[in-house]
């Protein structure tokens, strides 16, 4: 899978699960509503000013952005992750 395709899906996912709209992140984070959409695609490339500045948004620690990007690249969600590391400790 293309890097940004894996850095959109983990954003994208991380959104869904805190219930946040497209719009609501782009109104914290100062983005433009289609430039965000185009990262959410995986069709942008956001330098790492503009990353963070949606990782504030989203209320996320880069290190989970880390877990949902590990779980984006293996296709599941973080939340699957954290239940499989439950199960197997």
């Amino acid at each position: 899978m293309d890097l940004y395709k894996i850095i959109g899906k983990a954003i994208r996912t991380l959104r869904r699960e805190k219930k946040l709209s497209q719009l609501i992140i782009c109104n914290r984070s100062g983005l433009n509503l289609s430039y965000y959409c185009e990262i959410e695609r995986g069709n942008a490339n956001p330098s790492i000013k503009k990353l963070y500045s949606i990782l504030l948004a989203l209320e996320v620690t880069p290190s989970q952005f880390a877990e949902a990007l590990s779980a984006a690249i293996d296709g599941q969600t973080p939340s699957d992750t954290e239940d499989s590391d439950k199960s197997s400790a």
